[in-house]
């Protein structure tokens, strides 16, 4: 099998597939192949498809549901803190802490998600002020109101995840507004955290969030996902006042149209992104789902994209890795 037959054409863009939860999306399908990397130091194909599904798993509702698909996953401590705008769920195996934050849901009708839920995410996301994170640098209002809604007991809980196993090691992910709240949280972890892995984050910080932003970070942008382009300024909200500019965090990595995952991929050398365009194809697509905007931010589509740049390495002739490697150069041209 040759490097494009593995990389094969995503499901169409339809309601159940835009939007989570996605229960037919086979999460950790490759987890016996290809078991989590705990230990890992540098980037991990493995484990960015592991937490790009923990991020699309976040979103469904349904806490005897998430226990059962991560306990299938060897991963048998299973808690879920909710605040009035935010979710997480932590995760816990033998080796490896997960924490795995909900994104911004979306109504639609046959949906669990509440309208007011959907409304709190959405103001949450509007809130683009900026504040001081408390940790270095300045940080978006509204993701900061979202984590301290469950900071105290998702702190507690992985102080004690922690004391129970001290050789595990604690990784943090998000889609979406998870990804945003997932930088917060590795920002106040500091250098305990092992590794951030992000799917179509929006900015979270000024430049000198960025700047102090000590944790491994992995940032994952699927095609032109105009939410990763968001927002680019904020109101400084202390004195003085003033307009910052936003500031992304960690290493990009970049998904492209043939479904490649380039590694390291350079912000200047992307493809141009018209945030006009894309806005105006909202619109006259009445979010019906076919605008590009949404087909490029639906987590499934991460998750999937990350799983067949994973199958690829089962082919040494398509010049990727063997499995036994953590590092991946990215399929080639």
């Amino acid at each position: 099998m040759d490097a494009d037959s593995a990389l094969a054409v995503l499901p169409a863009p339809t309601p159940e597939n835009l939007y989570p939860p996605c229960r037919h999306a086979g999460f950790f399908a490759y987890g016996e192949s290809y078991p989590f990397q705990s230990a890992a130091a540098d980037f991990s194909l493995v484990n960015a498809s592991w937490l790009a599904d923990a991020s699309l798993l976040a979103y469904d509702p349904e806490e005897g549901y998430l226990s059962e698909v991560w306990g299938q996953a060897g991963f048998r401590q299973v808690q879920v803190l909710d605040g009035r705008s935010s979710r997480v769920v932590v995760a816990a195996g033998p080796d490896a802490i997960i924490v795995a934050f909900r994104g911004t849901q979306v109504f639609w009708p046959g949906r669990p998600a509440a309208f007011g839920a959907v409304m709190a995410d959405w103001l949450t996301d509007a809130r683009t002020g900026l504040v001081a994170s408390g940790h270095g640098g300045e940080v978006h209002e509204g993701f900061k109101a979202a984590l301290d809604q469950v900071w105290q007991p998702l702190h507690e809980v992985a102080e004690k995840l922690c004391s129970e196993h001290p050789g595990r090691t604690l990784w943090v992910t998000g889609h979406s507004l998870g990804g945003a709240l997932a930088s917060l949280a590795a920002q106040r972890w500091a250098e305990r955290v092992a590794g951030v892995y992000t799917y179509g984050s929006p900015l979270v910080g000024d430049e000198g969030f960025s700047r102090r932003f000590a944790a491994p970070c992995h940032r994952f942008v699927h095609q032109a996902d105009l939410v990763t382009e968001v927002p680019l300024f904020g109101l400084r909200l202390a004195l003085p006042s003033g307009w910052s500019r936003y500031a992304h965090v960690g290493v990009r990595h970049w998904i492209d149209a043939g479904g490649r995952l380039h590694v390291g991929h350079v912000e200047d050398s992307g493809p141009p992104t018209s945030l006009a365009e894309e806005v105006t194809a909202l619109f006259r697509d009445k979010l019906t789902g076919t605008a590009l905007a949404l087909q490029h931010h639906a987590p499934l589509y991460y998750a999937l994209r990350l799983r067949q740049n994973l199958e690829l390495r089962r082919w040494p002739a398509s010049g990727l890795p063997a499995p036994g490697k953590d590092r991946m150069q990215g399929p080639p041209p």
